[in-house]
């Protein structure tokens, strides 16, 4: 052994051992005790459901945009928006089958 591990050595043998502390697991349980949780406000309850999405509000919510999406699309339509579906479905089947 070198001269370094001999100081470390003397220097943990010099060191007092603290005594654990009694009863630290049954003061842990009464401070918890003691300490109720205080109720959360309405507003952050709402809040904590908005900032991230729960899986099921996220699937719902996209459900009910879809249904709403597809009930206003037949109606949107108008005759002219038809003719420019109708040209660009012409284009199409023409590129189609020019590359045939």
């Amino acid at each position: 052994m070198n001269n370094d591990d001999v100081q470390l050595q003397q220097l943990l043998n010099s060191l007092e051992v603290v005594p654990p502390s009694t009863h630290l697991s049954e003061r842990i349980i009464t401070q918890a005790r003691l300490s109720e949780p205080l109720p959360e406000s309405v507003f952050r309850q709402i809040w904590n459901g908005l900032v991230i999405p729960q899986p099921s509000y996220a699937l719902a919510f996209s459900l009910l945009l879809g249904v709403l999406v597809g009930w206003q699309s037949p109606s949107m339509l108008n005759a002219e928006q038809s003719l420019i579906e109708d040209e660009l479905n012409n284009l199409f089947y023409a590129e189609v089958r020019l590359y045939e």
